[in-house]
């Protein structure tokens, strides 16, 4: 499907499909059908939330946007342009952004993360969600925007950087942590409702991370 939002071009993928699930199982710590269905709405949008934010920061530099694509891994903003640091850093911001208003709307409201079901309870799963999706692009492995990001810190310390070497280092550390996190007895930490999905949904991505990253290596090394 496509349609344009904002003067882009946004392109929607039958494939995209399983963005709304993912939004639905994060929900599953709540125990209403309104936090659900907030969470399957949640993370598609808060999807194209991150990449109008790289969008928009990709005009202000000056670059012109061409579109928006959003698969069943995410999204992908495409301009006509140099690579930019601040335009890679442009949609994490906005969605960090928008989820820390999201929570401070949810939290203020009636003062708890636990709140009964209504709006206060659903701005924080919106808020849940938004973050999640946002922290986790931080991670510095390609494809994420983490990446471009510490190739662009790397650069301008002059300091050579082994791209796959990092992703898949990050793709091992993460699976880790995944795994360590199943482990772990939430409750007797104080934590209602142990984060078994998003440890899953890491865990995928982890595993996306070292099938892309290390074949680069590999190819890299036997290439040498």
């Amino acid at each position: 499907m496509r349609t344009e939002l904002l003067g882009i071009e946004v392109d929607i993928s039958a494939w995209a499909i399983p963005l709304p699930l993912y939004g639905f199982l994060l929900a599953t710590r709540w125990d209403d059908w309104g936090s659900l269905l907030t969470g399957l709405v949640a993370f598609p949008v808060a999807v194209l939330i991150h990449e109008l934010g790289h969008a928009s920061a990709a005009r202000n530099r000056g670059y012109t946007p061409l579109r928006i694509e959003i698969t069943e891994v995410g999204g992908l903003c495409t301009y006509l342009g140099r690579p930019d640091p601040r335009v890679s850093a442009g949609g994490p911001l906005t969605g960090l952004a928008v989820g820390a208003l999201l929570f401070a709307l949810g939290f203020g409201m009636e003062g708890t993360l636990r709140p009964e079901p209504g709006l206060a309870r659903w701005a924080l799963v919106a808020a849940h969600i938004s973050l999640f999706i946002n922290l986790t692009n931080l991670v510095p492995a390609h494809p994420l925007d983490g990446a471009a990001l510490l190739r662009a810190w790397a650069h301008r310390r002059g300091r050579s950087l082994n791209e796959p070497l990092v992703g898949t280092l990050c793709g091992v550390a993460l699976v880790a942590a995944g795994l360590g996190a199943l482990k772990i007895d939430w409750e007797a930490m104080g934590l209602a409702v142990a984060p078994v999905w998003e440890t899953l949904l890491l865990l995928g991505l982890a595993s996306k991370l070292v099938t892309t990253n290390l074949p680069l290596l590999i190819r890299a090394r036997l290439g040498r």
